[in-house]
């Protein structure tokens, strides 16, 4: 794979690589930190709730005690000075339980919200209600209502947390009135131990749950719209990097490409111009290093040509001290000039030793022939 398609695509994997870590990392946190606000939200309305509960059965337990307070001999002695047995104690001992009954007729009306009621039922079975706020046709019956998922009657569940702490909540799926579908309800209860009774109320937290799953699906969707935004931006991002880096990488490669060749060309014994790039860069650097390998195989080239044409006097410089091969060229300059010069004293030599021999030669026959005339002559 070439370095243009190389660099577009390595960025681009690593472009994505980042922005999937970096969202994913972004989504989670944004997940966890909203899901935490959710669950914050769902406790504080309970706690709102649950304070709503408490400070109405409370003040239901405040009046009923002082009803109760009222009937006690002692509260009617100190109240009117009237002991057991004396004139008057019956009418007013009659008149204070009429006083309880008057509070718990005050305790029926008494709402709050838009089903918020009390309720009175008997710590022990059969659990008769004695006042119930909403439907007073269950007063003065017992009642048996399983809650969902159990095969425990809710007033069983009631007596339990009397019998144990003396007052507190229970969460269960009860009916609101007038329908018959289950909805989920918190109520509290105490007990008012000197009769026996339970004081209840509660009220449904469906609206909780709906606004939680409201809440939840709004996550949901900015998650997903999240998502879709991040995809889209990752897209961007990949496109823009992937087509600036395809034109640097063809810039590079191009230039690349040009010393490529130009040294393939050199290696096939091709005589090449200098490339010339004008960059401030590496590739710029090694164009440069290239031109003057160029002009060191140009000096190379014309050096060995005027050698070849026999001028061994040209000019030649080594390109550094470690120029080894234009230390050879040099040296092997010297080694002709070296077998020039002897070849010319061996032809200086050759020609004196032709000049003796011809110079013997004509004294030898000049010899004979003045030999010959000599003998001529005495004959």
């Amino acid at each position: 794979m070439k370095i243009k398609a190389k660099l577009p695509l390595y960025t681009s994997i690593t472009v994505l690589v980042s922005i999937t870590s970096i969202a994913a990392f972004s989504i989670i946190s944004f997940n966890n930190r909203t899901k935490e606000n959710i669950e914050n939200f769902k406790k504080e309305e309970l706690a709102k709730v649950k304070t709503t509960l408490k400070d109405f059965v409370d003040l239901s337990y405040n009046m009923i005690a002082q009803s109760y307070e009222k009937q006690s001999a002692k509260s009617i002695e100190d109240e009117y000075g009237i002991t057991i047995g004396d004139e008057g104690y019956e009418e007013i001992r009659r008149i204070a339980m009429n006083a309880m009954k008057i509070t718990l007729e005050n305790l029926r009306v008494l709402k709050y919200g838009k089903d918020g009621y009390i309720w009175i039922n008997d710590l022990d079975p059969p659990y008769v209600v004695r006042m119930h706020g909403s439907k007073p046709s269950m007063e003065e019956k017992s009642h048996v209502f399983i809650m969902e998922g159990t095969s425990t009657n809710v007033y069983d569940a009631f007596a339990d947390i009397c019998n144990e702490s003396g007052s507190g909540y229970l969460e269960y799926s009860f009916p609101k009135p007038g329908q018959t579908e289950r909805m989920p309800k918190l109520s509290y209860i105490r007990l008012f131990e000197p009769l026996g009774w339970v004081i209840g109320t509660g009220d449904y937290i469906d609206n909780i749950d709906r606004e939680v799953r409201k809440k939840t699906g709004e996550l949901e969707e900015q998650i997903t719209n999240l998502i879709y935004l991040t995809v889209i931006i990752g897209v961007i991002l990949v496109a823009i990097a992937s087509g600036l880096l395809y034109y640097l990488g063809s810039n590079i490669t191009s230039a690349i490409s040009q010393v490529s060749d130009q040294l393939l060309a050199m290696a096939k014994g091709h005589r090449v111009k200098k490339l010339e790039i004008d960059r401030k860069d590496e590739i710029g650097e090694m164009g440069q290093s290239l031109d003057i390998l160029i002009d060191g195989v140009s000096s190379y080239t014309e050096f060995a040509n005027q050698i070849g044409k026999g001028n061994l006097d040209a000019e030649f410089n080594t390109l550094s001290d470690g120029d080894e091969l234009g230390n050879s060229l040099l040296e092997m300059r010297n080694s002709l000039n070296a077998a020039r010069k002897e070849e010319e004293v061996r032809q200086i030599e050759n020609k004196r030793r032709s000049w003796l021999a011809e110079g013997q030669s004509t004294y030898k026959r000049s010899n004979e022939r003045n030999r010959g005339r000599s003998e001529n002559h005495f004959s």
